[in-house]
């Protein structure tokens, strides 16, 4: 080979040890944040319409993982609930806004009892893709907690995923996650986010990022 052969494969090698490093801690972070929402109670679903992962698998695109995601019910909401509510805890690797790999907590409302809170319905509520951010498939917001986005499906989007009424999230950078305690803090954010109370997300995104609590979310 030729030197300029060796730096690019030497560019490639490290690259990809990289990635694989990122995705060890993810999947750290993954099964401590499944294991906390168990053992608080919460029911943990990560198929059949509750959440699921995002990833290319066509051999004509890149295919890596987008997005990672599970929902938790809480006691007080029933199994077979027509109507409810759960936490959604996940983690989004990328797209072509955010800066680098994202952690994300929040909430979902449903109003059928099959209705479809997949991960494509995560990833597109989040504006992860452009179709999503420019088709018209949903509607954002930002609640009274700078950092707290709301998106809701528009009547185009309702027709596809009926009884799907509501995403409520934040996000912090992958990085903020140095310690089982921060994991502990933005996991007891979503837990009091999904009952309503936003004031532990206010304290955790103004001490997570400071200045600048209100960035992040589907827009650059």
């Amino acid at each position: 080979m030729t030197q300029d052969q060796v730096r690019w494969q030497d560019d490639g090698r490290r690259a990809f040890e990289w990635i694989a490093q990122v995705y060890t801690q993810a999947g750290a972070v993954w099964n401590d944040a499944q294991s906390t929402f168990e053992g608080d109670g919460w029911r943990v679903q990560k198929e059949s319409g509750r959440g699921g992962a995002a990833m290319g698998n066509s051999l004509h695109q890149w295919p890596f993982m987008y997005l990672k995601a599970f929902c938790a019910t809480p006691p007080e909401v029933s199994e077979g609930a027509v109507t409810g509510f759960a936490a959604v805890f996940g983690l989004f690797f990328y797209d072509s806004t955010r800066q680098g790999p994202q952690c994300f907590g929040g909430r979902v409302n449903w109003s059928t009892v099959d209705a479809n809170l997949n991960h494509w319905f995560l990833y597109h509520a989040m504006g992860g893709a452009s179709e999503s951010r420019h088709h018209g498939l949903y509607e954002w917001e930002q609640s009274q907690v700078p950092g707290v986005w709301i998106a809701r499906p528009t009547e185009k989007e309702r027709t596809q995923r009926p009884g799907a009424d509501e995403l409520r999230w934040f996000e912090l950078p992958l990085s903020f996650l140095t310690s089982a305690e921060e994991l502990r803090n933005v996991i007891k954010a979503t837990q009091t986010m999904a009952r309503g109370d936003e004031q532990f997300v206010r304290e955790l995104l103004r001490r997570a990022k400071p200045g600048e609590e209100g960035s992040g979310g589907p827009f650059p």
